[in-house]
């Protein structure tokens, strides 16, 4: 359990760094000195007990108890931050409809929508989680008033976009050396899966589509079972899933693009940005 007087500029320090994947670049953008960074987390390593850190050769990357920080302290910032606003103005009973694609999202990041209703107790949430098609077609049908989908699904322009590493993924006893080499990918139309595909060939790997399906948990099941090897994000573990990335031969995966998504009719304020901002919490 965290102490009482325990220190967020350290948490702030933490998830900056783990955010831009670099401790100088995170200096610069919180305005301090390297050092000073680099004791902020020596000071919370000490504090916690706990590695949370360990350098890459681009940088440093979080150890698994380095995520599981990460996702707490996301929270508690969020929270942290949303304070003045919810303090500042008084916002009458309002009702949204958000709209989430299945790949845009993991359940472990759920709690930050219950962080929201904290900060605006006011507020009504209707969510949709689903497949990418039935989100873009949603917001082309002025369905949602917020919403997280690929780009590439749909014709309407998002109002901001951000780019998510991917990874390998298959059952820590499958052989990723069979050839034709199995591979579990979403059903067409889908931009990964097209992705892929392009690939693998390209790297000159012969292969068969094992399962394909249109629901993220079944092509997750398949995986978990040995069919075939798949793709995830690369910061969102998977139960029974181990990331195959840098092995063999596998060429690096492509990365997921997803854009946050508005109705004109949404109003602008304090209150829409927080909401902006747990969508991308959603997703990180």
């Amino acid at each position: 359990m965290m102490p009482a007087d325990f220190d967020l500029g350290l948490l702030r320090s933490f998830a900056t760094v783990i955010r831009s994947g670099n401790i100088s670049r995170a200096a610069k953008l919180l305005g301090r000195t390297q050092p000073a960074i680099s004791q902020h987390i020596q000071r919370l390593e000490e504090r916690l007990g706990h590695t949370l850190l360990v350098r890459t050769n681009v940088g440093v990357a979080p150890t698994a108890s380095g995520e599981r920080l990460m996702e707490l302290a996301e929270r508690i910032l969020a929270l942290t931050d949303g304070i003045p606003a919810a303090l500042g103005e008084q916002y009458e009973k309002t009702q949204l409809r958000i709209g989430l694609s299945e790949e845009s999202v993991g359940h472990q990041r759920m709690a930050v929508l219950h962080d929201l209703k904290v900060i605006h107790p006011s507020l009504s949430l209707e969510i949709v989680h689903a497949s990418g098609q039935v989100i873009a077609q949603g917001i082309e049908d002025g369905i949602f008033d917020l919403a997280l989908v690929d780009p590439q699904q749909t014709r309407a322009a998002p109002l901001e976009t951000r780019d998510y590493p991917l990874t390998w993924a298959a059952a820590p006893f499958f052989d990723p050396a069979l050839r034709p080499l199995p591979l579990v990918l979403w059903r067409e139309p889908c931009a990964w899966r097209d992705a892929v595909i392009a690939l693998v060939e390209k790297a000159g790997i012969e292969w068969i589509l094992a399962f394909e399906a249109d629901a993220l948990a079944l092509l997750h099941g398949a995986s978990r079972s040995g069919i075939g090897l798949t793709i995830a994000p690369a910061k969102r573990a998977v139960p029974g899933l181990v990331s195959l990335n840098g092995k063999h031969a596998l060429p690096s995966p492509p990365s997921m693009t997803l854009g946050v998504y508005a109705s004109p009719r949404l109003p602008s304020g304090s209150l829409t940005e927080r909401i902006k901002k747990t969508l991308w919490l959603l997703a990180a």
